[in-house]
């Protein structure tokens, strides 16, 4: 990723009595070149804006233009294209863009403000410039309060939220990295606008001063091992006061928690490996991403990874039956010389039976009334100390 800050200065005049006053005040943000990745010949990457910490308030998105530079010689022809997004809402496409406006009532005034934003954006590679990847774009512009307040996008501090969209460079050789970075000198730089919070709705350019990312990762990978753990792996560029990485999971239902957290292995202009296991219970899906916290608290967030399990290929244990009311049984067909310890758990983990498995191949049945309607998973401790996973559904 690479993070650039933005300031927006406004000078705001009051008119009093005798005489006018003179106010300042300061709007700042935070452009970042987000979740590069390669596909064949082709280099994608996103645009996020937030709010900067020490910023007086929003920005209003106006017209705009952003100039990223990239070492053209990784690529062959190259061209650049803004993706569309076939699944967004009403079947508009919203170039996997998540602007809100200021006051949304939903779903409705989200799509069709993304939808706007959309088509008001033109990609292209510049004649002269080869080195330049240019994104114009032309802002909404509100003739009425309700206008403004439906349809122009509001962007306030939170990370890695306001995705201004999706884009891809063909004509990737496949090696070296293209080295994108935002332009912010020059007469043909970056430039940002902000729009005033009622009628004129005046826009402000934004001056822009470059920022440095405490961590810049180079990869980050979640991998399924045995169908029993998950193996986090990421290696970071440099890093430079960042206090700690903190683990999050998702599960299939639910939303995202901490599980853990690895203190950062200091000021570093070489690259760092950190990694962490997660053998706790898992849906057949589950997602990851990794928390990364400043020294001064400041936050910032990996790209998500999702990990995909199959419960039903395991011929060492069976349960049945599922979904079940009363009683499930779990079979064992493991020659072993000792009994097999196992756990019953909800979606969070919380342990709600134990006990064991009989040694050798053997029935254990097991009595569920009392747990609340919903879906389980038992871990059994098997040979070798090696971990299983079944799962049931408890019917009302």
């Amino acid at each position: 990723m690479k993070k650039l800050y933005l300031k927006i200065f406004l000078i705001a005049f009051i008119v009093f009595t005798g005489g006018f006053k003179l106010g300042f005040s300061q709007v700042s943000a935070v452009i970042t070149i987000a979740n590069e990745n390669i596909s064949g010949s082709d280099y994608f990457f996103d645009v996020y804006i937030h709010e900067g910490n020490a910023s007086s308030g929003p920005v209003y998105l106006g017209d705009s233009q952003f100039r990223i530079s990239f070492d053209n010689s990784k690529f062959t022809n190259p061209g650049l294209h803004q993706l569309s997004n076939p699944s967004s809402l009403f079947g508009q496409e919203d170039g996997y863009g998540t602007f809100v406006p200021s006051n949304t009532d939903g779903a409705f005034n989200d799509a069709i403000t993304r939808n706007n934003y959309y088509n008001s954006i033109s990609v292209s590679i510049p004649n002269g410039r080869p080195n330049i990847l240019n994104i114009e774009l032309n802002g909404p512009g509100p003739g009425n309060q309700n206008a403004f307040d439906t349809r122009v996008a509001k962007i306030d501090n939170n990370q890695l939220t306001h995705r201004l969209g999706r884009y891809r460079i063909s004509g990737f050789k496949g090696s070296g990295d293209p080295n994108l970075s935002l332009v912010t000198t020059g007469s043909f730089s970056t430039a940002l606008l902000s729009y005033g919070s009622s009628s004129p709705w005046n826009t402000s350019l934004v001056s822009i001063s470059a920022g440095t990312l405490p961590v810049e990762w180079m990869s980050f990978t979640a991998t399924n091992t045995n169908n029993q753990e998950v193996k986090l792996f990421w290696i970071t560029a440099w890093e430079i006061n960042n206090d700690r990485f903190v683990i999050e999971k998702k599960l299939e239902h639910g939303d995202f928690t901490d599980i853990a957290s690895l203190a950062s292995k200091g000021n570093s202009n070489s690259p760092q490996s950190y990694t962490f296991y997660d053998n706790s219970p898992m849906t057949e899906r589950v997602y990851y991403r990794i928390k990364q916290i400043d020294l001064n608290g400041t936050a910032d967030y990996s790209n998500t990874l999702e990990v995909q399990f199959d419960w039903g290929k395991d011929q060492a244990y069976i349960l049945y039956p599922s979904p079940a009311e009363h009683k499930v049984s779990i079979e064992t067909y493991i020659q072993e010389e000792r009994d097999h310890a196992f756990w019953v758990l909800d979606l969070r983990g919380k342990e709600m039976i134990n006990g064991k498995i009989k040694k050798g191949n053997s029935i254990k049945k097991l009595n569920i009334e009392e747990l609340p309607a919903g879906n389980y998973f038992v871990k059994i401790q098997g040979p070798n100390d090696s971990i299983h996973y079944l799962k049931f559904t408890k019917k009302n």
